[in-house]
C-alpha cells in the first residue's frame, strides 16, 4: 500500500576522479560513503483518491536535501514527479521515462537486488 523508488540506473556512475559517485552531500555524516546507485530516492508514498501517489519524500542526492512530493503517471511511460517543501505551489515538476527491460543495472554495495521498473 506504499510504493517506494531507488536508482538503478546511471548515464555515468563515476566522478571526475573515475571512482563512483558517492552521496556526500547527505546530512547525516555515515551515509556520505554511500554509492548513489542504488540509494532510496522516495518512499512512504501512499495512493491518493486521483490516482496519484502522495504524502511522501523524495530525496536529491545533488544537494542532499528531501522534499515532499507527489507522484502520477502522465502517460502509461511517463513519470510525472512533483517535488516541494511545504507548499505545493512553490514546487517542481520533473518528467522520466520508464526504462527499458534489457537496461543495465548499476552496480553498488546498496543496490537493490530485485529493482523494479
Amino acid at each position: 500500500d506504499k510504493i517506494c523508488g531507488h536508482i538503478v540506473w546511471l548515464d555515468d556512475d563515476k566522478g571526475s576522479d573515475g571512482k563512483p559517485l558517492r552521496d556526500r552531500y547527505n546530512p547525516e555524516a555515515r551515509m556520505r560513503g554511500r554509492r548513489i546507485c542504488g540509494i532510496q530516492v522516495f518512499g512512504n508514498l501512499k495512493p491518493q483518491s486521483d490516482g496519484s501517489w502522495g504524502a511522501g519524500w523524495i530525496y536529491d542526492p545533488k544537494v542532499g536535501k528531501s522534499y515532499n512530493v507527489e507522484i502520477s503517471l502522465a502517460k502509461p511511460d511517463i513519470l510525472h514527479v512533483y517535488g516541494y517543501a511545504g507548499l505545493k505551489l512553490l514546487g517542481k515538476s520533473l518528467y522520466r521515462k520508464r526504462a527499458p527491460l534489457d537496461l543495465p543495472r548499476c552496480g553498488g554495495d546498496n543496490a537493490p537486488q530485485n529493482a523494479a521498473q
